[in-house]
């Protein structure tokens, strides 16, 4: 139970802090509440800040980009590569499975006959 705390801090607050909290709430000493909401905090804007650069980087690359995590779900991308496959408005979003956009584009006609395959 404290590795899965602590791989969900992780996300949140760096696995350096978040071992320490794990740590520390494990020895009983723990940290104050306000400790803990300001590294929360601290770490919330330190993430929206690089997803911000990250957003302005691609939009102004000509290519048409997307990222996708270790699970192939989509984590950013670019106008360009909402154009350049057509996609409907909203359509992309974070998390969303990039075999969805595979499948759009095969049942739009721009695959083999067998989608499934294609898509996997």
């Amino acid at each position: 139970l404290a590795r899965a705390a602590e791989r969900m801090l992780a996300g949140a607050i760096g696995a350096a802090s978040a071992r320490r909290v794990i740590s520390a709430a494990l020895a009983g000493v723990g940290r104050a509440p306000e400790d803990v909401v300001r590294m929360l905090d601290e770490a919330s804007q330190a993430v929206q800040f690089n997803r911000d650069l990250l957003q302005t980087t691609l939009d102004n690359i000509d290519q048409g980009v997307i990222v996708v995590d270790e699970d192939l779900r989509v984590t950013a991308w670019n106008r360009r590569y909402v154009a350049m496959f057509d996609l409907p408005v909203g359509f992309v979003h974070v998390g969303l499975p990039i075999a969805s956009i595979y499948r759009l584009n095969a049942e739009r006609g721009e695959s083999p006959n067998d989608i499934e395959a294609w898509v996997e």
